[in-house]
């Protein structure tokens, strides 16, 4: 079965959250997404309902982030126990080394009996943001190379990411082969022009990059196919590489090369590509 039927539905995209405590519940649900260029701040809106135990009452929810500015949403109806807000944040992107993101975390203040509690919600936005890939010149390839190889050791942790491999463990590890055919049987794979062509950030000559979550939401071009299979075939133990030329993107696992965008797999020449090992 597909993990998504149908691509083109376009469906919000619900956030993992995290709560220390288990008197309260919460769900977290994608709004609205500006994506980034590397090193520079991106916007997404975010909207979090949080309820808490019958007879209880929320306090107060703040955030410890500056970068992080909360609001009822529009048409909540008032509780004492659901709070209903939009979360927008700015952040830098997946690959800023420099200037690492915050965890996007919520702290609820709220009385049981007169009591009262403190605890906190951290949100997961790895699957948000995305950087663009500068193709400029012939200097920028090895550091693209890089730059892709490093997204898909980090998108490891994505949930898309995350339910393959629980899948793929009722299975034995195959060949490179097997094991990409085995994917492409679970999702299915719309190979399309960048998506994010046009939006804020891009700008002619950039490729912006996709998480397999987004991926799977919107369909994705070379490198954001690429990543998906890197991330998964990596995270299997399978040696798994990188080519960039300008313009595409394949991958190589235990000898054999890639293209999730041609029919047959049939990869193109590697000549004159570079290329960079997935980081164990």
């Amino acid at each position: 079965m597909p993990l998504i039927p149908n691509l083109r539905a376009r469906r919000p995209m619900l956030i993992p959250v995290t709560l220390e405590g288990s008197r309260l519940s919460a769900s977290v649900t994608e709004k609205s997404f500006e994506p980034t260029k590397l090193g520079t701040p991106a916007r997404y809106q975010l909207e979090a309902e949080i309820t808490a135990l019958p007879g209880s009452r929320i306090l107060s929810i703040t955030s410890p982030s500056s970068k992080v500015t909360l609001q009822d949403a529009p048409a909540a109806i008032p509780s004492i126990n659901i709070r209903k807000l939009l979360v927008t944040a700015k952040a830098p992107g997946l690959c800023d080394t420099t200037n690492p993101r915050e965890p996007l975390s919520l702290v609820i203040d709220y009385s049981i009996q007169g009591k009262t509690f403190r605890e906190s919600l951290d949100v997961d936005y790895l699957c948000l943001l995305g950087d663009l890939i500068p193709e400029d010149s012939r200097s920028t390839n090895k550091k693209a190379a890089d730059f892709i190889a490093g997204l898909a050791k980090i998108y490891q942790k994505d949930p898309v990411i995350q339910t393959l491999l629980r899948r793929a463990q009722l299975f034995s590890r195959g060949s490179a082969l097997e094991e990409h055919r085995r994917v492409m049987e679970w999702v299915i794979p719309e190979i399309i022009d960048d998506p994010h062509d046009g939006a804020p950030g891009w700008t002619p000559g950039s490729a912006y990059v996709l998480s397999p979550s987004e991926s799977l939401r919107f369909g994705g071009d070379c490198e954001d196919w690429s990543i998906l299979m890197g991330a998964f075939l990596s995270a299997r133990g399978l040696n798994t590489e990188i080519i960039y030329v300008p313009a595409h993107v394949w991958f190589r696992a235990e000898g054999v090369e890639i293209d999730s965008r041609r029919p047959g797999l049939q990869a193109p020449s590697s000549i004159g590509a570079e290329f960079s090992w997935i980081p164990k």
